[in-house]
């Protein structure tokens, strides 16, 4: 399984990509870098393929990309949630 740190590195790199941005930093709001809810779909549908968890829109909305990650790592022990789409 993937640490902390790996998963909030590949959190930074699909960021970067789908909001077509540079660096960004742990303290990234997705919205606030241009997010939107296709975008965030993407994201999810992209985290679930890679990571094993799929994070609800919401969090991807209200999170930062820290606070993402570790959402990640907490759920990898959880079924998937699938209410979200």
């Amino acid at each position: 399984m993937a640490s902390l740190s790996e998963i909030e590195g590949r959190l930074r790199e699909l960021y970067a990509e789908l909001l077509e941005v540079g660096d960004i930093p742990s303290s990234a709001n997705f919205i606030e870098y241009g997010g939107d809810s296709l975008r965030a779909t993407i994201l999810a549908n992209t985290v679930e393929e890679e990571i094993g968890v799929r994070p609800p829109l919401v969090r991807i909305f209200d999170s930062t990309l820290a606070e993402l990650a570790a959402e990640c790592v907490r759920r990898r022990g959880e079924p998937t949630d699938r209410g979200d789409r």
